[in-house]
């Protein structure tokens, strides 16, 4: 658990939000052939002087990683020695669902700048539905299904195809399976330790134009994943 003292500013007002948060992480590898990663996270954001503001937010976040292996056997060096197997990952396939739900008091509602984007990037650099602007969607509720595949091709050169499909709401009685908006990416990778360090995609879909993504794993030039801003 955490909590955090974040201070904003309205058009019109200024006020803080005191933000305890909490969750429960699941993450298993089953042999190294299926990876689950869940998440649930449960947050409060407790306007310190503006009460309307206040609201609770749960999130939701399954992730199923496919490792793609190619197996290379080699001969024993001596009578009677096993063999020996390796194994290289050559790319993965991976099925992502995340849901955010927010939840407000009666008269109370969800700043804009603390709802949940959908749309090129989000304030988190999270790029779900890529080929629409930036910041497209916005909502106290969010939905969003994403599914990958990323094989290498010649040595650290690999190609990646990802497919999204989303929406957001006022309120969580509105999301459902109606209305979704679809967004395709297909592109380049380059790969280092068998997962690809750098993203070079085109993304399409959406009939509001398209993007060009490039995105480098934060791990590659000595950082890591900031938390999330909201």
């Amino acid at each position: 658990p955490r909590s955090t003292l974040f201070p904003y500013t309205t058009l019109f007002r200024s006020t803080g939000f005191f933000q305890p948060s909490g969750g429960i992480r699941f993450d298993r590898d089953l042999s190294g052939y299926f990876i689950l990663n869940y998440a649930v996270t449960a947050q409060e954001f407790a306007a310190v002087s503006a009460s309307q503001y206040s609201f609770q937010r749960l999130n939701f976040s399954f992730l199923h990683t496919i490792p793609l292996y190619k197996v290379e056997k080699s001969q024993p060096s001596a009578k009677g020695a096993p063999k020996t197997v390796t194994k290289n990952r050559d790319g993965s396939i991976e099925l992502e669902a995340r849901l955010v739900t927010s939840f407000t008091p009666t008269g109370n509602i969800v700043p804009f700048y603390l709802q949940p984007t959908l749309g090129g990037a989000d304030i988190n650099g999270e790029k779900y539905l890529p080929s629409y602007p930036d910041y497209r969607f916005r909502a106290p509720n969010l939905m969003l299904f994403r599914g990958s595949i990323e094989h290498s091709i010649w040595c650290p050169l690999g190609i990646m195809f990802q497919a999204d499909t989303g929406r957001v709401a006022v309120s969580r009685g509105d999301l459902g399976f109606q209305h979704l908006s679809h967004s395709f990416a297909a592109g380049l990778t380059l790969r280092a330790g068998g997962f690809p360090m750098v993203q070079l995609l085109f993304a399409w879909g959406g009939h509001e134009g398209t993007h060009t993504i490039t995105a480098i794993n934060p791990s590659l030039i000595g950082g890591g994943s900031r938390p999330s801003l909201y």
